[in-house]
């Protein structure tokens, strides 16, 4: 487990089976918040200076400087204070790779989805440094920078072929009062052979933001599928800062509305439903994120299927995982 200012986080992964078309095949899919996974070097124009070697940050230095200006006292003495190396950023590269790895007989997930990256050369290392051996190439990593101020990306890894360019939408909170840009959706067509899987990877604003902003990205989110040709397999996973006194008000009636004929399937929902074992083991977390203040556990990390799903693929939901 993680400690990280009264946050426990247990391993905030889920993994879901699709079978897809005549040539049937199953589809592993992750979804991990990396919590900072930062490289150790200054990206102009971000907010990263935290997450720089100590010895970068002596008085009179840039870094120093920046540190000097943040208001919040906690993070301010963590800036100065917290020494982001090459060996600690290849070190949590390597943890988090050996997560990923122990999945599935130690061969890793198809796709993974991961939140809070500063910049594709991060999830480079990772390939070519720890997963490399597993399938995993280059040419399948995708992040699209984004408008974040503190500079962290979505981003997806994937042992699937892409099908086309990828796309990062927008989430414009201006239109509910915020002037802060936050992450956007990013879009990633995957090539299966016979059918096209678009994977939408989330990381929807924080629970310090007012639930408008929540629910401004299940819009966006929902948009997203509106427009995406009815023969696509559309999966939705990530991080989506959503509790669950929000779930009816962000999820059921902006994503789960049926009235219009496209419509998003919570997952882990189905998985209960349909008596899968790890959704339903006695003693099994009681979800994906567990916040001391709050002493309750919240599923903050979830997998959402398009409708499409249910018209031709056959789901093996005792085989659905969630940690």
């Amino acid at each position: 487990m993680i400690l990280f200012k009264g946050r426990f986080l247990s391993f905030v992964f889920l993994f879901v089976f699709i079978s897809s078309g005549v040539n049937a095949r199953n589809v592993s899919v992750m979804a991990y918040n990396a919590e900072n996974l930062f490289d150790f070097m200054h990206d102009e124009g971000k907010d990263d200076w935290t997450y720089m070697p100590k010895s970068e940050k002596v008085k009179g230095s840039e870094a120093f400087e920046a540190c000097k200006k943040i208001s919040n006292n906690y993070y301010r003495i963590q800036c100065f204070t917290l020494d982001w190396s090459r060996e600690v950023f290849f070190k949590k590269l390597e943890n988090i790779s050996f997560m990923i790895r122990s999945y599935n007989n130690f061969s890793g997930p198809d796709v993974i989805v991961l939140e809070e990256v500063e910049n594709i050369g991060v999830l480079h290392a990772m390939v070519e440094y720890y997963l490399g051996d597993l399938g995993y190439s280059i040419e399948n990593v995708v992040l699209i920078e984004g408008p974040d101020g503190r500079g962290i990306d979505v981003g997806v890894i994937s042992r699937i072929p892409l099908a086309g360019s990828p796309v990062l939408n927008t989430v414009d909170l201006t239109e509910v009062g915020y002037k802060r840009p936050t992450r956007g959706i990013l879009e990633v067509p995957l090539n299966l052979g016979n059918r096209i899987l678009t994977v939408l990877a989330n990381h929807w604003p924080s629970q310090g933001n007012k639930v408008r902003t929540r629910i401004k990205a299940a819009k966006v989110l929902r948009s997203i599928l509106q427009r995406t040709p009815s023969d696509v397999l559309v999966l939705a996973a990530g991080d989506f800062n959503t509790t669950d006194n929000e779930y009816s008000q962000v999820f059921a009636e902006n994503l789960f509305n049926e009235e219009s004929g496209v419509f998003f399937i919570d997952a882990y929902d189905q998985c209960v439903r349909y008596g899968g074992y790890y959704c339903t083991e006695p003693g099994a977390p009681g979800g994906t994120y567990y916040y001391n203040k709050d002493k309750k556990w919240n599923r903050l990390d979830r997998i959402f299927l398009s409708n499409s799903f249910l018209k031709d693929v056959s789901f093996s939901w005792e085989n659905f995982v969630v940690y």
